[in-house]
């Protein structure tokens, strides 16, 4: 089993707002990071990355990711707003 740890400052992304973050920002982060991520750890494309919508923009708050990996493994991810400008992904499964 693969197991990443991996951060992304919002503040970097392309996606933030220019004067608030909101969930989709973390959403959108968290599924780039681990995209990007991946790709530059293992050299392997995922398909369908998707995370849920934050709850909360609150430091603090978790919300489940997923993805497929190019044999069809499906890998699990738990993303975390870890600062106000940055989110956290760890690979579950």
């Amino acid at each position: 089993m693969k197991r990443a740890l991996i951060a992304a400052i919002l503040a970097g992304s392309a996606l933030l707002a220019a004067c608030s973050t909101d969930a989709t920002d973390f959403k959108q982060t968290a599924e780039k990071v681990i995209s990007t991520e991946w790709k530059k750890q293992y050299d392997e494309d995922l398909t369908d990355v998707a995370c849920d919508d934050p709850s909360s923009t609150a430091v603090g708050t978790t919300f489940d990711c997923s993805a497929k990996g190019p044999d069809g493994t499906e890998y699990t991810f738990e993303a975390e707003i870890t600062k106000e400008d940055e989110v956290t992904v760890n690979q579950t499964s």
